[in-house]
């Protein structure tokens, strides 16, 4: 979960190979409502992107495998626009996030290619802004205790100057919990503040 509060955030876990648009698809977003209430499985056949773009093929290629990957399965009257956001926010920007595009801003369009009675099948195409790449600065612990800063950054294995991560740093967070549990703390809940500085392009992570 992410709160936002000026250029601070806040984070508790509980947490193409490229390709160009040439293809005509036979429709646009979801097809007319569906009659019935069993599961449809969403797949998706293809991801393209914009011929211009400033992805990088290795970056491409992890948004293509993610969105590929990704396991849909909705109910037969489920909007396309709910799973098309969740594809967007929590599998493609994800992504991008993770490989330090902390503003990352994108567009996701459903093209319909088949549908069937338990499944459709969708080519996507996926416009984004990636923003700057920003990098992880320092990172701190505050009040911190039974460990010293240094035994707690070892745990974390965050490096400085590295592209930030979301996942990365929810990695270190439960690292840390893990370690703290061992010394008897097995409710220690880690909650990091993240500092953006925009014009550096570059995070501090503080533990408290």
């Amino acid at each position: 979960m992410l709160v936002v509060c000026h250029r601070y955030v806040r984070l508790t876990v509980t947490l193409f190979v490229g390709l160009t648009s040439h293809a005509s698809y036979a429709q646009e977003c979801a097809p007319a409502h569906w009659t019935d209430t069993s599961q449809i499985k969403i797949v998706i056949a293809s991801v393209e992107f914009p011929a211009h773009d400033n992805f990088s093929d290795d970056l491409r290629g992890q948004v293509m495998r993610n969105v590929e990957e990704r396991e849909i399965t909705i109910d037969a009257a489920t909007p396309d626009s709910d799973w098309l956001d969740e594809l967007s926010e929590v599998t493609a920007r994800d992504t991008l996030m993770n490989a330090g595009y902390f503003h990352a801003q994108l567009r996701t369009i459903p093209f319909l290619i088949r549908a069937e009675a338990h499944q459709r099948t969708y080519a996507v195409r996926i416009e984004a802004d990636t923003g700057p790449l920003f990098r992880l600065s320092a990172v701190y612990f505050e009040n911190a205790i039974v460990f010293t800063n240094d035994e707690l950054k070892k745990q974390a294995r965050l490096t400085s100057g590295e592209p930030f991560s979301l996942a990365g740093t929810r990695r270190a967070i439960e690292s840390i919990a893990r370690l703290y549990r061992t010394k008897g703390y097995i409710d220690a809940t880690i909650e990091p503040v993240v500092q953006v500085d925009d014009e550096k392009q570059q995070i501090d992570l503080t533990s408290n």
